[in-house]
């Protein structure tokens, strides 16, 4: 199964899977150094960093956010061109 970290905090962490439902899991089950934003994969209870796709992942979310940046940056009235 697939996660991305939600938040950390209080020695917990909240993961959501592809599908959109929530776990909570004691984040000293997760890999060193993970941090909220970071894509995980779970085999047996074990989980481990999916460097690949957490890039991939926020490649996405840096593109949509520059594309709402670019979109907010015309003034009101405007066409787009």
């Amino acid at each position: 199964m697939r996660y991305t970290v939600d938040r950390i905090g209080g020695g917990m962490a909240v993961l959501e899977s592809e599908t959109g439902e929530r776990r909570t899991v004691e984040a000293a089950k997760l890999p060193e150094n993970v941090k909220e934003g970071d894509c995980l994969m779970e085999a047996d209870g074990i989980f481990s960093l999916d460097a690949e796709w957490t890039s991939a992942r926020r490649k996405k979310l840096h593109a949509r956010v520059k594309a709402l940046v670019r979109k907010g940056s015309r003034k009101p009235g405007s066409k787009k061109k």
